[in-house]
């Protein structure tokens, strides 16, 4: 194991296979939370907390080398001085800064390569298992039964397909990768279209498409030379310029395309209602929000009406289907600005980075940034601690502010 995972450059503090070993078992751990519980975020926690108490003055380091990584979950976390639910605030803030600096630990412990390979074997036996379990679940926006697996929705299940899609492409398309992982990037490819088919979630589908292309076009663009991009960058704004046209004139005929060929009625399964709510609360706190995670709390008659209007039985695991309307709820208009200039600068910082390198692991994070941006518009993957998509974005912040080399 330890010579599949050698390095060109010794990681600092630890051995590398005693990080790649934490990494898998800490992911297993948050992929599995819905199916085993607050155990498997005790789980996360631990195994990062141990390794960074041995390592203590490395770990430091690492957690102080760039501050702009830290500004939304600080802020997340200091909602706690205006939250109408302090005690919610403080502990899923503190949660949520934790998850932010384990993900950071990881970034900078193993090579963007070692990740990618340790996160493909974590995403393979969560597959497994869900096809096991064989879970079904109802959606309550919709009333419809649909395979789960281990998560708890099918847009969950739908959220980690496309990141896996994307992981087997990044293990086969990389000659860097040992033989052992580009096989366990085929196996997962093999279960990817199965499992999407199963999920019965447009956006997932749609998501895991335009993210495969965007893996593919840009490891290619970031082999061109430097002209070349140009000329590709005048060439797309010609295409697309048209194209916008076109898209606004035709505007029943996309209304048709998602009601009729995606399955979805006129109000994207509840959202869009959601989202009318959402905005007549805004107002309440536009500046910094209810709280970081206070809003939807049990006995609030605000949040128990919407839990009541869509069929949440459960009175918990739910949010308004969009990361920016949840975060202006959360956080208002400081937080959400905070938020996005976050996902900006890392979507910035990792495309620099794939040019610069070429490599396929640099694309591969490209592409998980593209998956949380389409994402955002109807889905909440980074406001949660203990959450793979949280944990994907601090790992592509690291990445994408520090820009390291791939490692072999």
């Amino acid at each position: 194991m330890s010579g599949i995972l050698s390095t060109a450059e010794s990681a600092p503090g630890p051995p590398t296979v005693i990080v790649w070993l934490v990494f898998c078992a800490s992911v297993t751990a948050i992929l599995l939370g819905s199916f085993v519980g607050s155990a498997g975020a005790y789980a996360f926690l631990a195994l990062w907390m141990i390794l960074g108490g041995i390592y203590a003055r490395t770990s430091v380091r690492i957690l102080s080398s760039y501050g702009m990584i830290w500004v939304f979950p600080i802020f997340a976390l200091m909602s706690v001085l205006w939250s109408q639910n302090f005690t919610d605030s403080l502990k899923f803030g503190a949660e949520y800064v934790g998850t932010a600096g384990c993900a950071i630990l990881a970034a900078a412990l193993l090579k963007p390569r070692q990740v990618i390979s340790a996160l493909m074997c974590c995403l393979l036996l969560t597959a497994i298992l869900s096809i096991a379990v064989g879970k079904s679940a109802m959606d309550p926006l919709t009333g419809i039964t649909t395979f789960v697996g281990v998560f708890e929705s099918k847009n969950q299940l739908g959220f980690f397909v496309s990141i896996m899609l994307l992981g087997s492409l990044a293990l086969i398309l990389d000659a860097g990768q040992p033989l052992l992982f580009r096989v366990i990037g085929l196996l997962a490819l093999g279960l990817d279209g199965p499992l999407l088919i199963m999920t019965r979630s447009g956006t997932a589908q749609v998501t895991a498409v335009l993210a495969s292309g965007v893996l593919v076009g840009n490891l290619l663009v970031s082999r061109l030379p430097r002209f070349g991009r140009a000329r590709l960058f005048f060439a797309f704004i010609v295409i697309m310029l048209p194209s916008v046209a076109l898209l606004g004139v035709a505007g029943d005929g996309v209304h048709d395309f998602v009601v009729k060929v995606m399955g979805k009625d006129t109000t994207l399964t509840g959202r869009t209602l959601l989202w009318h709510h959402a905005m007549d609360l805004i107002p309440d706190h536009p500046l910094l929000g209810y709280g970081f995670q206070a809003f939807w709390r049990r006995n609030d008659v605000q949040a128990e009406s919407l839990w009541s209007e869509f069929h949440v039985l459960s009175r918990q695991g739910f949010h308004f289907h969009s990361t920016y309307m949840e975060s202006l709820i959360e956080v208002g208009f400081v937080g959400t600005a905070a938020l996005v200039l976050t996902i900006i600068c890392v979507i910035g910082g990792v495309v620099r980075w794939s040019w610069s390198t070429g490599s396929v692991p640099a694309s591969f994070f490209v592409s998980i940034m593209a998956c949380l941006l389409i994402r955002s518009f109807v889905e909440v993957d980074v406001m949660f601690q203990f959450q793979i998509g949280t944990f994907l974005l601090f790992l592509a912040a690291y990445y994408g502010f520090l820009r390291p080399s791939v490692g072999r």
